[in-house]
């Protein structure tokens, strides 16, 4: 009922209708999403944190920033309805790796997923990917994706998260943590 008279408010006055009603329609079309998900055995990816459009005057797929002031904790009711719905998330910032690990460790339909726009870089990539490998169950985990926008930037990206991965391997498994090489490798590989 309240999806319906919100989306009668925006048929009805567009682009000036209330924050609540466009509020509502959001909430209504994401549950749904998850419904869907839910009924067709699909997983819903999710990308937390980014604010469009902070810098208008900037190239194309340079006016986004990173927030830092989310939380996972409004999608924690979706979390728990959803059981069966596996949510491979992507944080845009390396300080908010702190609590998609949490997540992870505590929800098993949560799934750590890559390193996105401005943690892709091999220092954040490292520090992200060594706690998620120390906490996370290592079949709820993405190791690296890319929507990069060009074939041939893929090479170079994922040789770049494999250098990362090696040296936090390396590292922190092997050297710090006395692992074999062989287990360090099996992670890895896994």
């Amino acid at each position: 009922g309240r999806a319906q008279s919100a989306l009668e408010a925006l048929d009805q006055q567009g682009v000036d209708a209330a924050d609540s009603h466009k509020k509502a329609i959001a909430n209504f079309v994401f549950w749904t999403l998850c419904e869907y998900c839910s009924d067709f055995g699909l997983p819903f990816d999710l990308m937390i944190g980014v604010n469009r459009a902070v810098y208008p005057a900037g190239v194309h797929q340079g006016r986004d920033l990173y927030d830092s002031r989310v939380s996972l904790h409004q999608y924690k009711e979706v979390f728990n309805a959803f059981p069966g719905v596996k949510f491979p998330l992507s944080v845009l910032a390396s300080v908010t790796n702190q609590e998609l690990t949490s997540y992870a460790w505590i929800f098993p339909n949560v799934i750590t997923s890559g390193h996105w726009w401005y943690s892709n870089t091999p220092t954040f990539i490292e520090h992200d990917l060594g706690a998620r490998l120390e906490a996370v169950p290592r079949t709820t985990q993405i190791g690296y994706y890319s929507d990069m926008y060009k074939l041939e930037f893929a090479l170079p990206k994922f040789a770049m998260f494999k250098r990362c991965l090696a040296r936090v391997l390396a590292e922190h498994f092997v050297r710090d943590m006395g692992w074999s090489e062989r287990r360090a490798v099996e992670l890895g590989q896994q």
